[in-house]
């Protein structure tokens, strides 16, 4: 049975499998951190109460969408500290280079695994590894979800329409599910033959987008710049959230959004910070909102919704919306790399017109 502090509706199981003695295994994804991480601590929790080792393993894809390379070297710098952290806990980390369902079975079968334990992901991608993987597997595989609030599977049970149905199911459920999070215990079964150095810079070169390099921004990667991140927030830019939020000429918004797509802090622990040492207010209430609402109202969009990334995803008012302007005239029409850098092509034509008037 779980452990009386990880309620058993965080988790689903995948598939069943062999029952036998080895390590648990935690396949990290989404969620890349030590901290507040329910899967982790599942994982834990199972391997302690067997007496079994604890390793932690992420599966790193040459490419991964439109991830650039500065996407790719601030997730990496995360896993580092992650990997030193995990090392402090006696929890082995692993880096395997390439598609989980290829490197990942191969790896539990060479250190007889006993369990699987994944992260929970609605995008498409990530549900067909999760699949495959099961599929190349003989173990029982267990999933967590860490990065929602309230899980993704238990908040509704469908597809909703929009904010307002989603809020009052969200709000009846979240005194149940914002609770304090354990702490992750230095572990103490942890095989000699479990510790494997990581060849950072090979990892690295293997990831194919290596243009544009450099860091992401001003921001720093890991799990205590994400903390450093949400207290700046909370001293310097709550208390004017809602009027700043929206003003280009003002840094007025949170900075998480990074660690929160990289799962390097949880959401629930930036839930709990605010309600603990915010004041209630109107500010407060917008943050939470766009954290707790439409956050996870997102996930349960793509996890209901096969067509998500496609036209056929849209309802049928919009698609009949789309229909019936879809013949209208556009004044002018913008190619992607216009629109990415902000250029608009009519002026840029008006003004080449205008030199060419001069020079005749």
């Amino acid at each position: 049975m779980p452990d009386p502090s990880i309620r058993p509706e965080r988790i689903r199981r995948i598939r069943s499998g062999s029952v036998r003695r080895g390590p648990v295994v935690y396949w990290m994804s989404r969620d890349q951190r030590t901290d507040d991480n329910w899967a982790l601590l599942y994982a834990q929790q199972k391997a302690l109460s067997a007496h079994h080792p604890l390793r932690v393993v992420f599966c790193l894809v040459p490419e991964f969408m439109h991830a650039g390379m500065r996407a790719y070297a601030f997730m990496l710098d995360g896993l580092k500290q992650v990997s030193m952290r995990l090392k402090e806990k006696a929890i082995p980390f692993a880096l395997l280079v390439g598609s989980p369902q290829k490197t990942l079975p191969d790896f539990l079968k060479r250190i007889s695994a006993s369990l699987l334990v994944a992260d929970f992901d609605p995008l498409k991608t990530k549900i067909r590894w999760l699949e495959s993987t099961a599929r190349r597997i003989d173990i029982p595989f267990d999933q967590v979800d860490a990065h929602n609030i309230v899980p993704c599977w238990t908040v509704s049970p469908k597809l909703e329409w929009a904010a307002y149905t989603f809020r009052p199911k969200m709000r009846r459920l979240l005194p149940a599910f914002l609770d304090v999070f354990p702490k992750l215990k230095k572990h103490p079964f942890t095989r000699p033959n479990g510790w494997g150095k990581i060849d950072w810079p090979a990892a690295e070169s293997s990831v194919k987008p290596r243009k544009p390099s450099g860091r992401l921004g001003d921001y720093l990667s890991g799990e205590k710049s994400a903390r450093l991140t949400l207290d700046r927030f909370m001293r310097d830019k709550l208390p004017r959230y809602l009027e700043d939020r929206n003003n280009p000429a003002v840094d007025g918004l949170s900075g998480l959004s990074p660690y929160v797509h990289f799962g390097q802090i949880s959401a629930q622990r930036i839930a709990l910070e605010l309600r603990s040492r915010a004041e209630p207010d109107a500010n407060a209430d917008a943050f939470l909102e766009q954290l707790m609402v439409r956050r996870e109202l997102s996930d349960n969009y793509c996890f209901y919704n096969g067509a998500y990334d496609s036209l056929d995803g849209f309802p049928k008012w919009a698609k009949a919306t789309l229909h019936a302007q879809f013949l209208d005239r556009r004044p002018a029409l913008y190619s992607l790399r216009a629109l990415e850098g902000g250029r608009n092509p009519r002026c840029s034509l008006e003004r080449r017109a205008g030199r060419n008037g001069r020079n005749r």
